[in-house]
């Protein structure tokens, strides 16, 4: 978290839903994501947000290779 203020970190994660989503896991999985959306700054995005996000902020997608 402390890295990301000065430049901005990316941390996936997958959730199945198989898996976190029984009962012995399920009130760990809300305690870490209030956890996190108590952090200022912290944004929750998909890869779709993502990307349009980082479009914005560089302008553009890269140049293609000649």
């Amino acid at each position: 978290y402390a890295e990301g203020e000065a430049n901005a970190r990316i941390m996936a994660m997958v959730v199945h839903p198989f898996i976190m989503g029984v009962p012995h896991r399920i009130a760990l999985l809300r305690e870490t994501l209030a956890y996190m959306a108590a952090k200022s700054g912290t944004a929750f995005m998909t890869a779709g947000a993502i990307h349009d996000w980082f479009l914005a902020a560089t302008g553009g997608p890269p140049a293609a290779n000649s």
